[in-house]
C-alpha cells in the first residue's frame, strides 16, 4: 500500500517511519471516519461493476434521509453521506481531486458539472494512503504508482506535492492498483481515464515524506478589538490588499503566487473592484505607514456560488503577476488537509490592519492581531447568536462575552490555527458579523476546509 507521513506529522514530512503493513482492523487515518473498517476484501463485487453500483443504491436506501435529497448533487444530504458516495462524470472528466470516482466508467452515475463529491481519501494506521471503495478503506497498491500519482494524491489532501515514495516488505489482502492516469496536472482540467482495478493482494508502499514549499512557520512566536500590535515576522503571510491606494482587505499568502481573500472585497456595487489594476497588494510589512514595494494582479477569481445576501461561498483566490521571494518577513500560510478539523474551543489567531473599535472608520496603522477560541456551529447557529445563519462554508471564532474580535477592514484575512509540526493553517477567511467584539456575535469565517476542492480547481 501507500502510505505518507505529512509535514503536519499526519500526513506529509517528518517524523520516523515504522516500516510494516497492517492488513485489517480499523484505523483512524488522518481525514476518515473513525468507525470504518481500514480495509475490507469486498466479497465477489470487486470485479463487477454493476453489484458495486447495486450495492451503493442499497446503501442510499437503507440511509435515512430527505426526501429531496438528490444523488450526487455536490451536496450531502443523507446523514452518512450516501447521497454524495462514489459519484463522477460520465465522460470520466475530472477536476481538482484524483481519486474521485471507483467505479469502471461504463457504471459511474454521473452528477452536475463541477460538482462531484470527491471520493475520502485518507491516511491509516502507519500512515497507509487508503481510499474508499463500498463504504470501507482500501490501501494503494505499489504496482503502477508514480511520483506523478504522489503528488496528485498529496495535493487532494491538501499538500502541493509528494516528496518521496518507498516500497515496504508484506502483502495486504485486498488493494487497489492505479492506472492510465494522464499526464496533466490534476489541480487544474486534467482527466483520469481509469482509475485502477481491485487485487486480491498487493505489496505495501508507503510515502514516508510529503511535502511542497514550507509553510505556516513564524520568524517571532506569538506572544483588532482586544488586541495587541504585531511584530514583524509574527504573521508572515498577512497581506495587505490596497483598492486605489487606501487597504481594504487584508488577504493570505498561501503560495508563492497564490492569496486568498474574501469574495465581497470584490462584490461591492463598483464593478471597478473586479479590475485588478485598480489592487496593489503589500506583504512582509506591519506598517501602513511604511509600505514595501507592491505586489500587482494578474487575475480575480470569486468562487460562483457566492452570495452576498447570505454571506455563503465568501473566497476569493488572487492570483500574482510575479512570484513572491519569500524571506524572514514574507512566508506562506499552510492549507488545510482534507478533513481537517478544528475543534470547538481551539486556541486561534486573527490578525490585520482593520479598525480598533466600533465606529471609528479609519483603519489601524499597525496591524493588529487577537487570540480567539472556535466556537461551536451548533452554539453559533443558535437562537441567541446568529439563527439558522451559519452554513457548512462557515466556521465562528471570538468570545462569546464580546472584546475579542476582527473588525471592520480585516475582511479577508486570515483566521489562523495552529497544527501538529508547529505549523499554521488557514482555518479560515474573515466574512461577516454583527458589529465589532459584540456580546454573542462573534466574527464569521469562511470555512477553508470546505472549501478546498475549489481553491485547488483554481490554482
Amino acid at each position: 500500500y501507500y502510505g505518507t507521513r505529512s509535514h503536519s506529522g499526519n500526513g506529509c514530512a517528518g517524523g520516523d517511519h515504522d516500516d510494516g503493513c497492517t492488513s485489517g482492523g480499523g484505523s483512524e487515518g488522518h481525514g476518515g471516519d473513525d468507525n470504518e473498517g481500514a480495509y475490507s476484501d469486498g466479497g465477489g463485487s470487486h470485479e463487477d461493476g454493476h453489484n458495486r453500483l447495486g450495492q451503493l443504491l442499497t446503501t442510499l436506501a437503507q440511509d435515512p434521509c430527505d426526501n429531496l435529497a438528490e444523488q450526487c448533487d455536490g451536496y450531502q444530504d443523507c446523514p452518512s453521506g450516501s447521497d454524495e458516495m462514489d459519484c463522477g462524470k460520465q465522460a470520466g472528466k475530472q477536476k481538482s481531486t484524483v481519486f474521485e470516482i471507483l467505479f469502471p466508467l461504463s457504471h459511474l452515475v454521473p452528477c452536475i458539472p463541477n460538482l462531484c463529491f470527491p471520493t475520502a481519501v485518507r491516511l491509516g494506521a502507519n500512515d497507509a494512503l487508503q481510499i474508499r471503495i463500498n463504504n470501507s478503506f482500501l490501501p494503494v497498491c505499489a504496482q503502477g504508482w508514480s511520483q506523478f500519482l504522489a503528488d496528485k494524491t498529496c495535493a487532494q489532501m491538501g499538500f502541493r506535492k509528494s516528496f518521496q515514495s518507498t516500497p515496504i516488505d508484506g502483502e495486504v489482502t485486498s488493494g487497489i492498483i492505479v492506472t492510465n492516469v494522464s499526464s496533466e496536472f490534476i489541480q487544474g482540467q486534467g482527466t483520469v481515464s481509469t482509475f485502477g482495478k481491485l487485487l486480491d493482494s498487493c505489496l505495501c508502499v508507503s510515502c514516508p515524506f510529503v511535502v511542497s514549499i514550507d509553510c505556516g512557520r513564524q520568524e517571532v512566536s506569538s506572544r483588532i478589538i482586544g488586541g495587541t500590535p504585531a511584530q514583524l515576522g509574527q504573521w508572515p503571510w498577512q497581506l495587505s490588499m490596497h483598492y486605489l491606494g487606501s487597504h481594504i482587505c487584508g488577504g493570505s499568502l498561501v503560495a508563492p503566487d497564490f492569496v486568498v481573500t474574501a469574495a465581497h472585497c470584490f462584490s461591492g456595487s463598483n464593478p471597478s473592484t473586479l479590475n485588478s489594476s485598480n489592487w496593489k497588494i503589500y506583504g512582509g510589512m506591519i506598517s501602513q505607514s511604511n509600505l514595501p514595494p507592491p505586489y500587482f494582479i494578474s487575475k480575480i477569481m470569486i468562487h460562483e456560488n457566492y452570495n452576498s445576501h447570505t454571506h455563503d461561498y465568501d473566497i476569493a483566490l488572487v492570483k500574482l503577476n510575479d512570484p513572491v521571494t519569500f524571506s524572514k518577513d514574507i512566508q506562506p500560510l499552510c492549507l488545510p488537509t482534507f478533513n481537517q478539523i478544528f475543534p470547538p474551543g481551539t486556541k486561534c489567531w486573527t490578525s490585520g490592519f482593520g479598525t480598533t473599535e466600533q465606529g471609528i472608520e479609519k483603519v489601524s496603522t499597525l496591524m493588529m492581531d487577537v487570540s480567539v477560541n472556535i466556537i461551536d456551529s451548533k452554539v453559533c447557529n443558535s437562537s441567541t447568536v446568529y439563527p439558522s445563519l451559519i452554513t457548512s462554508n462557515m466556521v465562528c471564532a471570538g468570545d462569546l462575552n464580546g472584546g475579542r474580535d476582527a473588525c471592520t477592514g480585516d475582511s479577508g484575512g486570515p483566521l489562523v490555527c495552529p497544527g501538529p509540526g508547529q505549523r499554521w493553517y488557514l482555518a479560515g477567511v474573515t466574512s461577516w458579523g454583527e458589529g465589532c467584539g459584540k456580546k454573542n456575535k462573534p466574527v464569521v469565517y469562511s470555512n477553508v476546509e470546505s472549501l478546498l476542492s475549489w481553491i485547488y480547481g483554481k490554482m
